[in-house]
């Protein structure tokens, strides 16, 4: 059997396109990041870090200009730490999200 044929590698890529489709739509679920699409942006990562309990980072990114470039590529980066913040740092790891009993559970709930 192929690797790319495998079914593991089979289910990652679709939910690598899911993920992909969902970026597509950032822009018209955001208002292309206008002001009230950056207000529920940024409620969106506030509840990831009290759901998780984590530090998030992000930034937001407008289509580039000019020929060749989708003018429909509003999109965002996100990254948060593996570790919980503590009112004194960067406390334990959090594992909730790639235990194997709550992990796909939890990774499905952000992707809605």
């Amino acid at each position: 059997m192929a690797f790319f044929d495998s079914e593991i590698v089979q289910e990652e890529a679709k939910h690598l396109f899911g993920d992909y489709q969902q970026l597509m739509q950032l822009g018209s679920d955001y208002g292309k990041f206008d002001r009230e699409g950056k207000k529920k942006f940024i409620n969106t990562m506030e509840d990831l870090m009290e759901r998780y309990r984590v530090a998030v980072d992000s930034a937001i990114h407008a289509p580039a200009e000019g020929d060749g470039h989708d003018h429909r590529n509003h999109h965002a980066h996100i990254l948060f730490s593996t570790r919980e913040l503590t009112s004194v740092g960067f406390g334990a790891k959090t594992r909730i999200l790639d235990d194997k009993v709550t992990g796909k559970e939890e990774t499905e709930l952000i992707r809605e």
